[in-house]
C-alpha cells in the first residue's frame, strides 16, 4: 500500500480541521457562544495524529489499523466526533486488509465509511454529516473512470460534499432559519479538503506542531476531578483584591473553584495538591478569620476501607460549583465539561475503569455527550446505565434521589422519573442576531430557553426571567427552583430574582447556588 499517501492525507485532514476550528464553531444554530462542532472535530482527530506519531515513517500493520480506531474513538467528543469516528471505524476496516490504496480500495473505504456512520445512529437526520458524506460518495461513484488518479477521485468528492453542503438547509429547516449550513457536514468538506491538499507534491506537515499539541491536550483533558486538600478559606480583605484575580489564581493550581466577596470579606473554595501556595497567595491581602483544609486522599482511602458500593455515578459538570454540588450529591467522578466543552469517550472509560463497581451509573447531563456515553458503554465489559439527562438540572434532580442504601435498578427508576419531572430553564446572552421561531433575536439581548427551546428574549435580564415564568409547563405545580449562578450573572441580584419569581409563583422554595457555569448565566432546576 502507498503508505506515505494515506498517512498524508490523514495528516492533511486532521490539520484542514485545526485551521477551521472556529469557523466550524461559529455555524451555530442557537445565537449563544456554545458551538462546539469544530473543536468536536479537532479533538478527535487529534486521537489519528497521536497514532500516527508514535507509527514514525515506517509500514502501516494491521494492527496499526485497530489503533487508528481506537485512537479516533477513545479521543472523540460530542455527537459530531462520534459520528466522525464511526465513519472512520469503516473507514480503516476496509482498508485493513488491502494490499494498495487503489481507486477501488479508496471508493471501497469512503463507502463503508458512510455505512458505518449511518449504523451508529438511531434516528438518522438527513442534512447532517451523514447526508454529506452519503452523497459526496454518490457523486464520486457516477464520475469514476479507468483514467481517475486518487487524486482525481478525492476532487470529485469535495465536489459532491460542496455541492450537498449548500442543500443541508433545504434539508433541515432549522439550518434555514438559522441562516447557516451543517457544521458537521462542513466538517467533512474540510476533511476531503485536508486529504486533497495532502495529493499536492509540496504538501508538507508540521509534525513538531502536531506533538506539541498533542501533549498539550493530553495535560489538558485531565479534566477528572483528582484528590488532593480540599481548602476553604475567608478573609478579611486589607488590600484590593479583585474576585476575577482570585479565581483566575485558583484555577491555576487546583479545581473546584468557588469564590463568593461581600464587600471586603471573601471566601473561597478550592482542590488542590498545594493547600500552602493558596495560604501565601492570599495572605498578602489581608487577615484570615477561617482557615479549613481536609485531605481527600486520606478521606477517601478511609471511605474505600469502610463503605462497598453497590455502584459507582460518574456525573459530567458545568461549572466548578455544578461540580461541588455534584460531588456532595454522591457522585463519585465528576468530569469537568459541558456546553461547548464536551469530554471524550476515552474520559468516562478512565473513570469506569477507576470504579471498584461493576455496575456504573452516566449521567451525562448534556444531549451532546450522550452518544460519548453510548461508545463508552459499548467499549466496556462492565454494566453501564446511561440516564438521558440533558441538562445540568436534570443531572442535580437525578442525584438528589439517588441513594446509595437501593439497588442499581431501584435508583435508576427513581432518577430517570427525577429527570422526566424536571423542567429546565436557562438564559443566556445572545452573540448574534437571528430569528428563531419567529422570535427576532439581536446581539445583546438575554435569550431565555424553557427545555432548550427559546421562548422569549429581551435587552433587560429581568423582564426576560418574568417572560419565562409565562412560558413553563404547569408553573402552579412547581415546588422548587433552584437556581444555578452562572460565572458571568448579570444584575439583578438574587434577591430581584426571588421577589420577580415569587410575584409569579408564591410560597415556592428558591435556592441559589453558584454554579461557574461559562454560557448560561442563569439555569434554573424547576421540580
Amino acid at each position: 500500500m502507498e503508505i506515505s499517501k494515506l498517512k498524508g492525507m490523514l495528516y492533511g485532514a486532521s490539520d484542514e480541521i485545526y485551521n477551521n476550528i472556529e469557523r466550524l464553531n461559529s455555524l451555530n444554530v442557537f445565537p449563544i457562544p456554545d458551538g462546539d462542532t469544530g473543536t468536536n472535530m479537532n479533538h478527535t482527530m487529534d486521537g489519528i495524529v497521536q497514532v500516527l506519531v508514535k507509527i514514525g515513517d515506517r509500514e502501516l500493520t494491521e494492527q496499526d489499523f485497530d489503533d487508528l480506531y481506537n485512537g479516533v474513538l477513545m479521543a472523540s467528543q460530542g455527537n459530531s466526533g462520534v459520528i466522525l469516528s464511526q465513519w472512520f471505524k469503516g473507514f480503516f476496516g476496509s482498508l485493513k486488509y488491502a494490499e494498495e490504496l487503489s481507486l477501488e480500495t479508496l471508493f471501497e473505504a469512503f463507502e463503508n465509511g458512510t455505512q458505518t456512520a449511518y449504523n451508529s445512529v438511531s434516528n438518522p437526520v438527513e442534512g447532517t454529516f451523514l447526508t454529506v458524506c452519503r452523497e459526496a460518495t454518490e457523486y464520486a461513484e457516477e464520475e469514476l473512470s479507468e483514467e481517475m488518479t486518487v487524486e482525481d477521485f478525492i476532487e470529485c468528492l469535495l465536489t459532491g460534499a460542496k455541492e450537498s453542503l449548500e442543500r443541508t438547509p433545504d434539508l433541515l429547516p432549522v439550518l434555514k432559519e438559522a441562516g447557516v449550513v451543517d457544521s458537521g457536514a462542513m466538517g467533512f468538506v474540510f476533511l476531503l479538503s485536508g486529504m486533497l491538499k495532502s495529493c499536492s507534491t509540496d504538501f508538507e506537515i508540521d509534525l513538531d506542531k502536531y506533538t506539541q499539541d498533542v501533549n498539550n491536550q493530553n495535560q489538558s483533558s485531565q479534566k477528572v476531578d483528582s484528590f488532593g486538600y480540599c481548602t476553604e478559606l475567608i478573609i478579611d480583605l486589607k488590600s484590593d483584591l479583585r474576585e476575577e484575580t482570585a479565581v483566575d489564581y485558583l484555577n491555576t493550581i487546583g479545581n473546584s473553584v468557588v469564590s463568593v466577596k461581600d464587600g471586603n470579606i471573601l471566601k473561597i473554595h478550592v482542590h488542590t495538591q498545594t493547600p500552602e501556595n493558596v495560604l501565601t497567595f492570599f495572605h498578602k491581602y489581608g487577615e484570615f478569620i477561617k482557615i479549613k483544609i481536609e485531605n481527600m486522599n486520606v478521606q477517601h482511602e478511609e471511605m474505600i476501607a469502610i463503605e462497598k458500593n453497590n455502584y459507582d455515578i460518574i456525573a459530567i459538570a458545568d461549572g466548578s460549583g455544578i461540580a461541588e454540588v455534584f460531588k456532595n450529591s454522591g457522585a463519585k467522578f465528576v468530569i469537568d465539561g459541558g456546553q461547548s466543552d464536551n469530554i471524550s469517550v476515552g474520559e468516562i472509560l478512565d473513570c469506569v475503569n477507576s470504579s471498584d463497581c461493576n455496575e456504573i451509573i452516566i449521567l451525562p447531563n448534556n444531549k451532546n455527550i450522550f452518544m460519548v456515553a453510548q461508545q463508552a458503554q459499548s467499549n466496556s465489559d462492565k454494566s453501564i446505565h446511561i440516564v438521558n439527562s440533558n441538562s445540568m438540572a436534570e443531572g442535580y434532580s437525578a442525584l438528589s434521589v439517588a441513594s446509595k442504601d437501593e439497588s442499581v435498578n431501584k435508583t435508576l427508576s427513581k432518577m430517570k422519573e427525577a429527570v422526566l419531572n424536571t423542567t429546565t430553564v436557562t438564559i443566556a446572552l445572545a452573540n448574534k442576531s437571528a430569528t428563531m421561531g419567529g422570535l427576532k433575536i439581536s446581539v445583546g439581548d438575554y435569550i431565555g430557553m424553557v427545555n432548550d427551546k427559546i421562548v422569549t428574549s429581551n435587552r433587560d435580564v429581568e423582564t426576560t426571567i418574568a417572560s419565562l415564568l409565562d412560558k413553563i409547563p404547569q408553573v402552579y405545580n412547581i415546588r422548587t427552583f433552584d437556581i444555578f449562578l452562572g460565572k458571568t450573572q448579570p444584575i439583578p441580584k438574587t434577591s430581584k430574582i426571588e421577589k420577580i419569581i415569587n410575584n409569579s409563583i408564591p410560597n415556592v422554595e428558591i435556592n441559589f447556588i453558584n454554579g461557574g457555569q461559562e454560557i448560561y448565566n442563569y439555569v434554573f432546576c424547576i421540580r
